[in-house]
């Protein structure tokens, strides 16, 4: 038995003895390793440095943006995978290196792309840029809705940001809820706005509010103010007759940012009185 683990580990060993590759680049491809797993082989011709099991990768990119990756199987390496040079290391060779013992068993005898590779580099990217246009395109029209507001003070602005963000919540620009508007608007400024304006302030609105941003309509007001922003938005939403799901998602992220209880948002709803008196 020790003869014939002795001549299998000659034959590893005589694995080590070849040339050392050097990875491979150009033309839009690259090569690299990933460490898998530190290993007993002896490469021969280091004197006895331990090498490390490696998968070798190869990256393809287009104007140095990465487009996928594919695997080129298991190599041997020094220090830890950390250099240019690889020795080969066949399906067969990687067999009988693990059945003795020199290659941990739990690794697998073909090694994968990670499941974040597999994901072109490039959609990520678009991704991303579709998040940035987004939010660029989210900025313009927070610019032109505030210059459709003129030069209001920053409490009435701030009452017809979130009015105008309810009405548009369920995405139907409704008549009466224009009215409402225009007449909360009115009372707040001492300026008619006209439903044309209304409108377009409600087009150029979000129809989905996160968390933080229902947090910023809360910044630096009174509590009173604050009542006065949930009791707007109740009075536009409630002004066709129903609350649609849309428009109660609105009211509850609305209640969150503001930090209005439930027993304070059940006042304000019993106290709630026509536009034209708030």
């Amino acid at each position: 038995m020790l003869k014939t683990v002795m001549g299998a580990a000659l034959a590893i060993g005589m694995i080590c003895l070849g040339t050392m590759a050097a990875a491979r680049g150009g033309g839009g491809s690259a090569e690299f390793m990933d460490f898998v797993a530190d290993t007993t082989i002896p490469p021969a011709e280091t004197g006895g440095t331990q090498v490390s099991l490696c998968h070798l990768v190869k990256k393809y990119t287009a104007i140095g943006i990465p487009l996928f990756y594919e695997s080129e199987g298991y190599v041997l390496a020094e220090n830890r995978c950390m250099t240019e040079s690889y020795y080969s290391f066949t399906a067969e060779e990687f067999t009988l290196a693990q059945s003795l013992g020199m290659i941990p068993t739990d690794i697998p005898a073909a090694p994968s792309i990670s499941l974040a590779r597999r994901i072109p580099t490039v959609i990520l990217g678009l991704f991303v840029l579709a998040l940035i246009g987004a939010a660029i395109n989210q900025a313009r029209r927070k610019k032109a809705r505030l210059a459709e507001m003129g030069n209001v003070h920053p409490f009435a602005q701030r009452m017809l940001e979130v009015l105008c963000h309810a009405a548009k919540s369920d995405g139907v620009t409704d008549a009466r809820e224009v009215a409402t508007i225009a007449a909360i608007a009115g009372q707040l400024t001492g300026t008619e706005f006209d439903a044309a304006k209304i409108t377009r302030m409600i087009t150029l609105s979000e129809k989905s509010l996160q968390p933080a941003q229902f947090k910023k309509f809360a910044r630096d007001l009174t509590d009173d103010q604050k009542d006065a922003l949930m009791r707007g938005a109740l009075m536009v939403l409630t002004a066709d007759g129903q609350v649609g799901k849309d428009e109660q998602k609105f009211l509850n992220g609305l209640a969150g940012g503001l930090a209005v209880t439930q027993s304070r948002f059940d006042q304000i709803m019993a106290s709630m009185q026509r536009p034209a008196t708030v």
